[in-house]
């Protein structure tokens, strides 16, 4: 959890959340983009393969 200009930015995962410091509301929430361990670039959307 990290506190920038009046606001709470909490880190959820697979999110941010930006809450206001004074009352807690939530504010926006932003996705973070996926990171491809196999290719080792960041996609939108990892498709699932069969690896046989």
């Amino acid at each position: 959890m990290q506190s920038i200009d009046g606001k709470i930015v909490l880190r959820n995962g697979k999110e941010l959340i930006f809450f206001d410091a004074n009352d807690f509301k939530v504010l926006r929430t932003v996705k973070l983009p996926v990171f491809d361990r196999c290719t080792g670039v960041h996609a939108k959307v990892v498709k699932k393969t069969n690896h046989k």
